[in-house]
């Protein structure tokens, strides 16, 4: 199948050089729409500096991650992910450029500040739990 002719996937071109193959976008019921911004810039900020202090060993430690997924496939496309162009990209974009292309964040959205990333409404408004599940590989929370 020749990605330019599938429909299913819309193409963004970033500078002139890296193609983005983006999913169709779906219903994302596990998070509010209003943390996935903040949730984007975060992640983002934190690969940048774990990849400015570790360096290749970090991003080696990313790649391990792909072969957790159960379907070959899955675990293929997550290797394969892993470019020069990619990585660069990452490396020498800013936070909420990055957050902006994945379509987690608008322009000008900013972080919401720790007292308002909340879960409940209402009265039963309850900060969001340290994630316990969190797993930690070497110093570094992926």
């Amino acid at each position: 199948m020749n990605p330019s002719n599938d429909e299913s996937h819309e193409h963004i071109l970033v500078d002139t050089t890296l193609k983005i193959d983006m999913p169709p976008e779906v219903p994302f019921k596990l998070l509010s729409k209003d943390l996935l911004c903040t949730l984007c810039l975060k992640i983002i900020a934190n690969y940048k500096k774990e990849y400015e202090e570790h360096g290749n060993l970090f991003i080696e430690k990313l790649k391990k991650t792909c072969n957790e997924y159960p379907n070959k496939l899955e675990a293929k496309k997550c290797h394969s992910g892993f470019t020069l162009e990619a990585l660069e990209f990452l490396k020498n974009k800013e936070e909420h450029e990055v957050c902006m292309i994945v379509r987690l964040c608008k322009a000008g959205e900013k972080a919401l500040p720790p007292e308002e990333i909340i879960e409940g409404s209402g009265e039963t408004k309850e900060p969001i739990p340290e994630n316990p599940m969190a797993r930690k590989y070497e110093g570094t929370f992926i």
